[in-house]
C-alpha cells in the first residue's frame, strides 16, 4: 500500500511541477501595467492545462465534471503545434516538450502504483 501511495505522489510530481516551473520561469503568473498588477491570461491558460494530471484525483471525487485526454497526449499535441506553427511560440513550445517527457515519467509511476493493471 505504501508503495502504491509513493508512485501516486511522484507521478503528481512529475506531471505537475516541471512544467508549473517552466510556465512561471517563461510567463510571470503576475505582469505589472501601469502601477497596477495585472494576472498574465497566458500563463494562467498555461497553468490550467499543467492541472490536467490532476484529472484522474479530482474525477473520483467529481465523477461527472472532469473528462480530457491524458497529460501526455495533450502536451505532445501542443508541442507539435507550436512547433510548427510560431516563432513567438518558442517559450510555449519548450514548455510543453518538458511537460511532456516529465508527464511520461509520471505515467510511469501513476502505473506502478496500480501494480501493472491496464489503466
Amino acid at each position: 500500500m505504501t508503495k502504491r501511495i509513493l508512485f501516486i505522489w511522484l507521478g503528481y510530481l512529475f506531471c505537475l511541477l516541471p512544467p508549473v516551473l517552466a510556465i512561471l520561469e517563461r510567463f510571470p503568473l503576475f505582469a505589472q501595467k501601469g502601477s497596477a498588477p495585472v494576472l498574465s491570461g497566458l500563463a494562467f491558460l498555461l497553468l490550467l492545462v499543467a492541472a490536467i494530471p490532476l484529472k484522474r484525483g479530482l474525477t473520483s471525487l467529481f465523477r461527472k465534471f472532469l473528462s480530457s485526454p491524458s497529460a501526455f497526449v495533450a502536451w505532445g499535441m501542443l508541442w507539435i503545434f507550436f512547433e510548427v506553427f510560431g516563432r513567438i511560440a518558442d517559450a510555449v513550445a519548450d514548455i510543453a516538450l518538458i511537460a511532456t517527457l516529465s508527464s511520461l515519467i509520471g505515467a510511469v509511476f501513476f502505473r506502478l502504483a496500480k501494480g501493472g493493471e491496464a489503466a
